[in-house]
């Protein structure tokens, strides 16, 4: 990957050239209210000052303490502000924020695990959101999702994390269920527990030490069970990669098509969701019945 600047074209002039001007205007309004025609210099020796302090706290808070360069180097982030430059690799990044929404000039908040020369808070405007452009910019997006990915850790589903898949479970965006209504449909802590012991087997994906999302198949008959990632950290190819890991362990099982079973609904997500990832519609039957078929004819032995 080539190194891309991410960071906005006309910061320079934000933070070196606007309080230059800033001030000068300032400067020029005190003066009319002082010796202007209409000037009341009663209002300029009680008034002005706090104008001055509200105005310049602001500035400061918004136009100075962004970043002055940010380039993205794929597996790290290259920053640079007042001289200083360091090299922080996604991994180390532990959160970032994009205000898109109520900010008239979106800004990118990134907080890093250990102090550097510049803190462990930076923050900057993204490439496009300038005087000219007010879009949302897609880079920015597509950087979380790798930050997200840095930070992600994988692993095989163990018994003591029946809980937080559950929470996890309760939670999904689209398919939320109540533990009630699990617990009607005949899955509990133990039917679960017995399920992962015998028949199903899976994979969770942990950011932070918070379990985000889980899939788990069945080893027994080809079933992609059940995959849900919190709607928070959707977007980032971690359901994606937790559905790959219980296809590899249905196919290292032999088994030449799975299947799984969803929504009818055509616009639900995870329609779409599975449809992108080469799983077909197979039947209806109440539910979507969906399968796939395994391309190299592996043939290793069902156990």
């Amino acid at each position: 990957m080539v190194m891309k600047k991410i960071s906005c074209r006309v910061t320079f002039f934000h933070k070196k050239l606007y309080p230059i001007i800033f001030l000068c205007a300032l400067f020029y309004v005190m003066t009319m209210l002082v010796f202007g025609v209409r000037g009341n210099p009663i209002f300029a020796i009680y008034f002005t000052p706090i104008i001055i302090i509200a105005l310049w706290s602001i500035m400061k808070s918004k136009e100075l303490k962004v970043l002055d360069e940010v380039y993205d180097d794929g597996d790290s982030l290259l920053l640079r502000n007042s001289g200083k430059e360091i090299r922080v690799n996604l991994g180390d990044i532990k959160h970032i924020r994009y205000g898109t929404k109520r900010s008239r000039r979106p800004t990118v908040i990134m907080n890093f695990r250990q102090d550097t020369e510049l803190g462990t808070e930076v923050r900057f405007w993204p490439a496009g959101e300038d005087l000219l452009s007010w879009d949302e910019n897609n880079d920015i997006e597509e950087l979380i999702g790798r930050i997200y990915q840095a930070n992600a850790k994988y692993r095989e589903i163990q018994l003591e994390d029946i809980p937080a898949l559950f929470e996890v479970r309760i939670a999904t965006w689209e398919n939320s269920n109540g533990a009630e209504e699990l617990e009607s449909l005949g899955y509990t802590y133990n039917v679960v527990k017995q399920m992962l012991k015998h028949t199903h087997q899976g994979w969770l994906c942990e950011i932070e030490n918070r379990v985000v999302g889980f899939a788990i198949g069945n080893r027994k008959t080809g079933e992609m069970w059940v995959i849900a990632v919190l709607r928070e950290y959707e977007g980032n190819g971690i359901g994606k990669r937790l559905l790959t890991m219980v296809e590899d362990s249905l196919w290292a099982r032999g088994w030449l098509e799975i299947w799984l079973t969803t929504d009818p609904n055509e616009k639900v997500r995870a329609v779409g969701f599975f449809r992108h990832l080469g799983w077909e519609d197979w039947k209806m039957d109440g539910n979507r019945f969906m399968q796939k078929k395994q391309s190299d004819g592996m043939t290793t032995a069902k156990t």
